[in-house]
């Protein structure tokens, strides 16, 4: 596969609605699913694993209870993190490269180009204000994550620096905030429901 251009390059100025959003994601796994659903096994296979070890056996749900697997809950709190910013990384370049007509790019190209600390540094900024939030009487943490949804897309795509990419994810949802804010309850409930 060809190299795709940096992700500054080839920005499209108009303005996508949801439904443009959904029918070019649907577009794009209809072209792709075969890779995607492979890559996405194989990342989360791990986790789902050792999630179903932790409760279906009786002994490491009771070592998890009482505080005893402090280090591998860690590796799976990681695990899972960098786990979820590669696959959104992946799922970002693959729909970024089909809408400007490039090659998709490969699994290296992309382990390569993403920019793995700003991603980490900026989701736990995320999730802290977020958890903050939440427990601020919840509308808050809604705002945080309503505001700031663009926040990680923008780093990998754009390459913007944290503090760069808060403000544009701000400037960008302004005015659009219930919009962003059905599209991220309902990414986050069709998953629950099914």
């Amino acid at each position: 596969m060809s190299t795709t251009p940096s992700p500054a390059e080839d920005r499209s100025p108009e303005t996508l609605s949801i439904r443009s959003v959904l029918v070019e994601s649907l577009n794009t796994y209809r072209f792709e699913w075969r890779s995607l659903l492979g890559l996405a096994a194989v990342i989360e296979l791990p986790l789902v694993i050792s999630e179903l070890a932790l409760h279906l056996s009786p002994s490491l749900r009771s070592m998890s209870v009482a505080g005893s697997l402090p280090g591998f809950l860690a590796v799976l709190l990681i695990y899972g993190s960098l786990s979820h910013h590669f696959f959104a990384g992946v799922l970002e370049r693959v729909v970024a490269a089909n809408r400007r007509g490039h090659d998709r790019p490969s699994v290296k190209e992309v382990l390569r180009g993403l920019p793995w600390m700003r991603l980490v540094i900026a989701d736990l900024i995320l999730t802290t204000g977020f958890v903050a939030g939440l427990a601020l009487f919840m509308l808050p943490g809604l705002l945080v994550a309503t505001w700031f949804a663009l926040t990680l897309p923008l780093i990998n795509l754009e390459g913007l620096t944290v503090q760069s990419a808060f403000a544009r994810s701000y400037t960008l949802v302004r005015g659009h905030s219930w919009r962003v804010a059905a599209l991220g309850v309902g990414a986050f409930l069709l998953p629950q429901v099914i």
